[in-house]
């Protein structure tokens, strides 16, 4: 049976859980402000959003260009720091598990697991990366299709 990672360690599992939903917010919040700040198009952001992007040009003296990008690198930033610290606590709570089940394995064995698992994890990556190429090449032509008047 399959052990209970909450029972392991109920401090770090909520502060898993926390982070790992703070980064998943974070990051469909940017990419739902990102054709705005990127390509200027026009729907309903939040207003905070409008505001700060002016507040950082008047005071700062950016584009408006560089103040988009400044702003959609910072949601994005903390997107991806809120999920490396979930991946921290997750790995945690998984060493303090399976660390006590250890078996001994060869070494041949294990690098040959880690070189089966470093490569499937590229090709999800790639895959991964593929998938959202398409979807805003798609996006693109969609947006091309509709200004052009077809």
């Amino acid at each position: 049976m399959e052990p209970d990672r909450y029972q392991q360690n109920h401090a770090l599992y909520i502060f898993c859980m926390i982070s790992l939903v703070i980064s998943m917010g974070m990051f469909c919040y940017f990419i739902y402000i990102f054709p705005n700040l990127a390509f200027h198009w026009r729907y309903d952001v939040p207003t905070f959003i409008s505001y700060l992007r002016i507040w950082i040009v008047e005071n700062y003296g950016l584009s408006t260009s560089q103040t988009s990008w400044m702003i959609m690198l910072a949601f994005l930033s903390v997107a991806f720091v809120f999920g490396l610290f979930a991946l921290i606590a997750s790995r945690n709570i998984e060493n303090s598990i399976y660390l006590q089940q250890v078996t001994i394995v060869t070494v041949d064995e294990k690098y040959k697991k880690r070189a089966r698992g470093l490569k499937n994890t590229s090709r999800f990556f790639w895959k991964v990366l593929g998938v959202v190429l398409l979807a805003y090449l798609a996006t693109i032509v969609f947006h091309l299709i509709i200004s052009s008047g077809l």
